[in-house]
């Protein structure tokens, strides 16, 4: 379906709307240059916003050329575009945006034998690893942003990451670039020799040597602009070689200008080279060939903590001597940060105490006897240059270093989770100094900052000399957009002093570019400039990026005239500094448009579209309350479209690591839409779920063959828009709290135990009470078989709120919380545990209620909310030796595949449930990293939203239990998932509490 075309906004350029008509002839991808489009596009991770003039998805190569064809010939710019994820601005330009993501994202070529790949810009980095792992291959340089950086875009900002002193730049590794040149022509670009380089500059070859090729006269010379690239290269190349030696520093590990750096007169000449590091300003790559790397064959860490930043960057010029393969930093407030994100804080088992800095140290070899003799060289080297203390755990368990490298890796949006408005910024983010200078530069950039009164985070690639420091500064105010440009200027000065440059790894951009002059000095920006204008003589790729330079207190996307509207919220976020500030914790880092790991965005996983991803939401939801899209208002359709598709997984509340909370934003952006707009009939069902199922249960089976009958199948699909392609839950007569009751009057008291442990309160959720007792049944016998004492926690509200809150009904909502609460806070009170079984019902009173309800008692209630695997494991000491289960009798018992709900994933984490099941003697446990099965409570049930919710489960859980082949059991503790897998899969699932109870022996 092809998207809007249409162009509105108050200052059209003259012909843009002809562009536009004549590029959606032109291309079979979608054109949009809508105003809401280039809101979601004005943005990336950097400090800026910049309203692109439209937006265009080529589908090929054909497409591209013809795309910037058009825009030549009607002048205006072109912004080449990956993910978006950028730092220093180059990917936000008053430009058409080509977005080379969405489908030119697969690998056209592989040579194993060879070591190289070829691939089309927009596919991801891991993607791209992903199949070269295969072949024991790998890209060596490897950019924190690999799942979601493209291909295109690692080259376009010549990125590298944490092992580049093994690896080098990604410009090291580009063999061939094919591309479509500034005024539409092709052009390829590989290594050839000095004398076929002044062939196609059209010049005399030294010697005069004729060019040949298999004995054949070579093709004739390029004409037109290839050839005049060609030319311009080779006389800069031949005539300032002196300009070239002078100008760049002497570091290796640097980003900025253009890279003459390499190019020698005699010496074979690959403009792909010149092109790495180019931000999309000169020409548009549409196809690279990259030279690929060994995988190690194995590593250990040794992770070594000090009491001061400087001891610890004093130690690494000593470590690097015994050859390490990285030495990555982490200060104390990246640390600190990262404890106050769940997600990320559960990965912390590699820290003791709280030093001031940590360096991960890594070597290769093929077995933890081998690394061993290594990394203690490099532990006493350590000891031997540090000014203090030294503490050291070594790490050979591949787990424990993943948990390192996940926390690391995050780095980036961590420091960002920083609430508030005084932010840690990037625009010094990776100034780069050789490592004997590193201590050196670095105290002295702390001065500069005390003197600014800007505290910072460092952190990252300490081995490279390349630290990411981020000042902490509020760009809403006038002082500290001043502070910004005057602590840039003066770190800019010590670069120029230790030998360093401004950029080691994030690209000139908005940031760098206007003190390229001063970091390269004249002559060689002069060049530069030469070589831009060279390949783009018209300036349309990507203008003032690299030369020619803004300011960087120019376009901010927080500027001290940027302000939002005011909104009265239901949820209470004192926390965040408010509703505008709970929406401003999204940074632009792009976690969320990651495809093969984790649950966030689901929806951004299928589609593929910035609209649906947790930042496009972001996004939308910003520039409508600062009023950034002319006649946008808060409460207009297309914001509600935006965010319609968020499943409210919370997955971004764990796995964005800014701690972006979408769910809770849609759920009080929804209670604003209904007051205005008025609550749909479908709206009040699904959001008064537990009633209607108290209904149905008090009728059934009469309400199950009506509900379930063609023709009320038919009227709920037609007119509620509940899909009937899926089935409904079944009612059960015997409700969990008639067999809690009945049980007590049958057996004396189902609540007592000889071996009483205690009190345990278990929720009886409206799915389990009344649509699925049995769960809850075998919850009781088996927590009763355990030792506790059992009691049916009351609902005075009628329910937990879950379904209530989302559908947007945030004040019934509140009014069952308020009475819950009221009810539970004396009961827990003496430390008896909440238990639940559903864990979007259970999640709700630990997450949301003291949200909506402030207070001690909500946290109290919340303290006392556990999930019935959280609290088994929590009592494993104490319970010793009743743990005893029985083993399989087939191999369906013998192997479980678990798939987690998403609430349980984001908020408690899937690891209890894992190691409660591995309880089971003589079985096999087996988690499916699957993301979101798709139907999100009630999400698949909604007719507008049943293929997507497909398409969802579809990508990995589907595939997952298909390959079981009818065997094993399928483990999942979420109602609405279990429905989603038996409607797409015919499998049936369980809940764990069901299996635990049946081989537990008693």
């Amino acid at each position: 379906m092809q998207a809007s075309r249409n162009i509105s906004g108050e200052h059209v350029p003259e012909g843009l709307r002809a562009l536009a008509a004549d590029l959606s002839r032109d291309i079979s991808g979608e054109v949009r240059f809508d105003d809401w489009t280039r809101m979601l596009y004005s943005t990336d991770a950097s400090i800026f916003q910049i309203m692109p003039l439209g937006v265009v998805f080529p589908k090929n190569e054909e497409e591209v050329l013809a795309t910037v064809e058009r825009c030549a010939a009607y002048g205006f710019p072109v912004l080449p575009r990956g993910g978006g994820t950028s730092l220093a601005g180059q990917t936000v330009n008053e430009a058409v945006v080509l977005d080379l993501n969405r489908y030119m994202d697969s690998i056209t070529r592989f040579y194993p034998e060879s070591r190289s790949i070829a691939a089309l810009p927009g596919i991801y980095l891991d993607r791209l690893n992903a199949e070269a792992a295969g072949s024991n291959l790998m890209f060596g340089p490897d950019p924190a942003s690999g799942n979601r950086a493209t291909i295109g875009g690692v080259l376009g900002n010549n990125g590298t990451g944490s092992h580049s002193i093994l690896y080098g730049m990604s410009g090291d590794h580009l063999k061939r670039v094919k591309a479509v040149l500034a005024d539409g022509s092709r052009a390829v670009f590989e290594s050839v020799s000095w004398e076929e380089a002044h062939r196609r500059a059209g010049l005399a070859s030294p010697g005069d040597v004729e060019a040949t090729a298999g004995g054949l006269k070579a093709a004739p010379p390029p004409v037109g602009l290839e050839m005049a690239i060609y030319r311009e290269v080779v006389r800069i190349v031949r005539d300032k070689q002196p300009v070239i030696e002078a100008g760049y520093s002497k570091h290796w590990r640097r980003v900025g200008g253009y890279d003459l750096k390499g190019f020698a007169p005699g010496r074979p000449l690959n403009l792909a080279r010149l092109l790495a590091g180019s931000e999309g300003t000169l020409c548009t790559m549409v196809e690279l060939e990259l030279g690929l790397v060994e995988r190690p064959p194995g590593t250990s860490l040794a992770v070594l903590s000090f009491d001061s930043l400087l001891s610890a960057l004093g130690t690494v010029p000593a470590m690097l001597a015994e050859s390490p393969s990285a030495i990555e930093l982490m200060d104390s407030m990246l640390l600190g940060l990262t404890r106050k994100q769940p997600e990320y804080a559960r990965k912390m088992t590699f820290v003791d105490g709280e030093p001031e800095a940590l360096l991960m140290v890594e070597v290769y070899g093929h077995t933890p006897e081998e690394r061993e003799p290594h990394l203690e060289r490099l532990i006493a080297a350590a000891r031997d240059a540090a000014t203090g203390p030294v503490g050291v755990s070594i790490l050979h368990n591949h787990e424990e270093q993943v948990n390192v490298w996940s926390v690391r890796k995050a780095g980036l949006g961590l420091v960002m989770s920083r609430r508030g408005d005084f932010k840690p910024l990037p625009f010094i983010e990776d100034t780069s100094v050789p490592p004997e200078n590193l201590r050196d530069y670095i105290g002295e950039v702390l001065r500069v900052l005390r003197d600014h009164d800007a505290p910072a985070t460092f952190y990252a690639h300490a081995s490279a000399g390349c630290l990411h420091i981020r000042p902490v500064v509020n760009l809403k105010e006038m002082d500290g957009i001043g502070k910004m440009a005057s602590i840039s200027e003066a770190v800019s000065d010590l670069v120029l002093k230790y030998g360093g440059a401004m950029s080691g790894e994030h690209g000139d951009g908005i940031l760098r570019s206007a003190l390229s002059p001063k970091i390269h000095g004249e002559e060689l920006h002069r060049l530069f400039e030469r070589i831009k204008d060279t390949f783009d003589p018209e300036g349309i790729m990507n203008p003032g990026r690299i030369v020619r330079g803004p300011s960087i207190t120019e376009s901010l996307r927080y500027g001290h005239e940027y302000s939002t509207i005011p909104v009265t919220t239901w949820f209470d976020f004192t926390l965040d500094g408010g509703f505008a500030r709970a929406v401003e914790m999204c940074n632009g880092s792009g976690e969320c448009r990651k495809l093969d790991s984790g649950t966030m965005c689901p929806s951004y996983m299928a589609t593929r579209d910035e609209e649906h991803s947790t930042r496009g939401r972001g996004n939308a939801l910003r520039a409508v309350l600062s009023g950034r899209v002319e006649n946008a208002g808060l409460l207009d359709e297309r914001l509600f479209n935006t965010l319609d598709l968020c499943l409210e997984c919370k997955a971004c509340k764990t796995e964005c690591p800014s701690a972006v909370d979408m769910t809770r934003l849609k759920t009080e952006y929804l209670a604003h839409w209904h007051h205005e707009h008025g609550v749909p009939l479908r709206t009040r069902l699904i959001g008064g779920i537990d009633r209607l199922n108290r209904l149905g249960s008090a009728t059934a089976p009469v309400s199950n063959w009506i509900a379930g009958s063609p023709p009320v199948r038919w009227l709920l699909d037609r007119l509620v828009g509940i899909e009937a392609r899926h089935s409904l839950p079944r009612f059960h007569r015997q409700t969990f709290e008639k067999q809690y009751r009945r049980a007590q009057r049958g057996n004396g008291d189902v609540s007592s135990s000889k071996m009483s442990r205690g009190t345990v309160h278990v929720l009886p959720d409206g799915f389990t009470n009344y649509t699925e007792p049995e769960v809850g049944m075998a919850t009781v016998r088996l927590l009763q078989g355990l030792g506790w004492r059992v009691e049916l926690l009351p609902l005075p509200g009628g329910t937990c709120g879950r379904a209530m809150l989302s559908k947007g009904l945030v004040a019934q909502a509140v009014s069952a919380a308020r009475a819950n609460i009221e009810a539970w806070a004396p009961l827990v009170e003496g430390g008896d545990p909440i238990i639940g079984v559903e864990p979007s019902s259970l999640l709700t009173l630990r997450d949301e209620y003291p949200a909506l309800i402030p207070g001690e008692a909500a946290e109290r209630v919340a303290a006392s909310a556990h999930l019935v695997e959280e609290w088994l494991l929590k009592s494993e000491e104490e319970l010793g030796p009743v743990l005893q289960f029985r083993s399989p009798r087939d191999h369906d018992e013998a192997h479980l595949l678990v798939h987690g709900h998403c609430h349980q994933k984001a908020l408690a984490g899937s690891g209890p449930l894992i190691h409660v099941l591995e309880w089971l003697p003589g079985t096999e446990v087996e988690e499916v990293d699957a993301g979101c099965c798709g139907m999100a409570g009630s999400f698949g049930y909604e007719k507008e939203h049943y293929d997507l919710s497909m398409e969802i489960g579809g990508q990995r859980l589907f595939p997952a239990i298909e390959a079981l082949q009818g065997r094993g059991t399928i483990v999942v503790p979420g109602t609405s998932c279990r429905h989603q897998i038996v409607d797409a899969t015919g499998r049936t699932a369980v809940h764990p509490v069901v299996i635990l109870e049946e081989r537990l022996i008693q």
